[in-house]
């Protein structure tokens, strides 16, 4: 059995990679990147609508990264996440890169909400 020592470290490793990554992925929203406005066009979004999922998704972080209110951020990146998969399966395009983000939250969230492994493991 693992410690909870490292427990809480791989939790919080694996909670700051994947908010680089939300972070990456927020900041060519928030800030107009022209590749990811022709990306959010082939989806069907304009640049107004992704621009504002570049702020929800800035917000979902910091809930995320603070301890406090970390499950509820966790939960908002799983819907946001969830939203993206229906994004993605609407405009037919690859359902990997997001279905594994989706994965490795829910990983992180189980590792480093110990309620929430609870009640999802032990009904």
């Amino acid at each position: 059995m693992i410690s909870e020592k490292m427990q809480k470290r791989v939790g919080w490793t694996m909670s700051v990679l994947l908010s680089i990554m939300f972070l990456l992925s927020a900041m060519m929203k928030v800030t107009g990147n022209q590749e990811a406005l022709q990306h959010a066009v082939d989806m069907g979004f304009d640049a107004m609508a992704y621009q504002s999922l570049g702020y929800v998704e800035l917000l979902a972080i910091a809930l995320f990264l603070f301890p406090r209110t970390g499950l509820v951020g966790a939960l908002l990146l799983m819907v946001y996440i969830g939203g993206a998969i229906c994004a993605h399966l609407v405009s037919h395009q690859s359902l990997i890169p997001v279905i594994t983000f989706e994965v490795l939250l829910w990983i992180t969230a189980a590792i480093r909400f110990p309620e929430l492994r609870q009640r999802l493991f032990n009904s």
